[in-house]
């Protein structure tokens, strides 16, 4: 396992250098530095100066990135970029996250013996954990080191962020499956290389509801997340859904108190100001005159009525039929304009690939290093290039980053054939 520190997005009262740039923190194997972008704070993810021609490394940091890219989710820290800095090397530019860790969270309120905090908080926060799995989980995605550090809490609305996803994995990535993972957090299994999937999630998870939800009503959860037995562990959505019953409980509850409360105040009002009243007399009676005389020309016809025409045809006045018509072929046709665009930008890509060649990470390391960035600038401006054109033509904001994200992976695939990459990872490899 990996020695590191608590990654945290929080500045801590720190100076900028002279390019802008801040250091957030520093581990081994990553370094976090703050920085602004048109106005607004993003945070960049990159190597150390002593791993930043590391092949294994940058093709992790690679990795990371694609899967990170794959999410989208409210609840995990969104990827913005992967760019080869001028100063930095390989970065990935992700979003700034104003808050604390979930340790940091728990062990604040702790402090001088204080409680935890409020369980319906801590209820929000293990639902917004839960849900953030499951979108993950949906994506083929496992995370692989959840802890109270990987977790972020922002401060306005305790609203939790999943970040750090370093160790994270997928069945088509077949690199980097060591075992891997916190002590105190990771699954058994997680000690063996290519183990630890999205059940060594659930496990990890249960580990933080301990921390987050020590009442004894979720004692049985916890106990199923836990199970040495991979195979009796819940999926994340059952998890989530005993979770939310179980703040619904506390909710219907709370709702029936104040209802009894309201009905018993009515009746102590009633009985209260009845002894005042007298008897309704004829002037208290209110006659109600219905009409039933109904002009048949005012009346609406409903949209969803079949009618017959005067051919005797039967013809459907509810457009909701033709209006799913219309959309689906609408989206089918973006759809079929995206691909055709990626496929576009693809091409160009293979061709700045092929001006540039081979530039093997083994050769000439600074020349190929310095012609690696410059390549990298071209295919940035590329996929900026494409993004422009997508939302010129009103593609959605989910269209264009799948549009991204395939782009993207064509680019990556291609280069590491060129450069030799596989061949390096799979020597590396073979020394494991």
């Amino acid at each position: 396992m990996d020695d590191e520190v608590p990654v945290s997005l929080i500045i801590e009262d720190g100076q900028s250098d002279e390019f802008g740039l801040e250091e957030l923190c520093r581990h081994t194997k990553r370094v976090l530095w703050l920085s602004v972008r048109d106005g607004r704070r993003v945070v960049y993810k990159g190597l150390p100066e002593n791993l930043r021609n590391h092949v294994e490394e940058v093709a992790s940091l690679r990795k990371e990135y694609s899967l990170g890219l794959r999410i989208d989710c409210e609840g995990v820290v969104r990827f913005y970029s992967f760019e080869m800095h001028p100063r930095l090397g390989p970065i990935i530019v992700m979003e700034y996250v104003d808050g604390y860790t979930l340790h940091d969270y728990l062990r604040e309120h702790l402090r001088g013996g204080a409680n935890l905090p409020a369980l319906e908080d801590r209820l929000k926060i293990s639902i917004d954990i839960a849900e953030s799995l499951a979108v993950m989980h949906g994506s083929g995605i496992s995370h692989r080191d959840l802890k109270p550090d990987n977790m972020l809490i922002r401060k306005r609305d305790l609203h939790a962020k999943i970040i750090d996803f370093g160790h994270a994995d997928a069945d088509d990535f077949m690199i980097y499956k060591k075992s891997v993972g916190t002590k105190q957090y990771g699954s058994p299994e997680q000690q063996v290389p290519s183990q630890g999937g999205m059940s060594g999630d659930i496990y990890s998870f249960g580990k933080i509801l301990e921390e987050l939800l020590p009442e004894r009503r979720y004692r049985a959860i916890i106990d199923a997340c836990i199970s040495a037995d991979e195979s009796k562990r819940p999926d994340i959505k059952w998890v989530g859904k005993h979770l939310s019953n179980s703040r619904g409980g506390r909710l219907r509850w709370t709702w029936i108190i104040a209802t009894v409360a309201v009905l018993l105040l009515v009746i102590i009002l009633s009985l209260y100001f009845s002894d005042g009243k007298s008897d309704a007399t004829d002037d208290n009676v209110v006659n109600v005159e219905k009409s039933t005389d109904v002009d048949k020309d005012e009346i609406t016809p409903d949209p969803d009525v079949v009618s017959a025409t005067e051919d005797g045809d039967v013809k459907s006045q509810s457009p909701s039929k033709e209006v799913e018509t219309a959309d689906a072929t609408k989206n089918l046709a973006h759809q079929d304009k995206v691909t055709a665009i990626v496929d576009k930008y693809a091409r160009e890509a293979d061709s700045i690939n092929k001006r540039y060649g081979r530039l093997s990470y083994t050769e000439n390391i600074e020349e190929n290093l310095q012609l690696r960035i410059k390549r990298g600038n071209e295919h940035y401006a590329l996929s900026d290039k494409m993004e422009k054109e997508l939302s010129d033509l009103g593609i959605d904001n989910l269209a264009r980053r799948d549009a991204y994200y395939r782009l993207w992976t064509h680019i990556v695939f291609e280069t590491n054939r060129i450069d030799g990459v596989d061949e390096v990872r799979a020597k590396i490899m073979q020394e494991y």
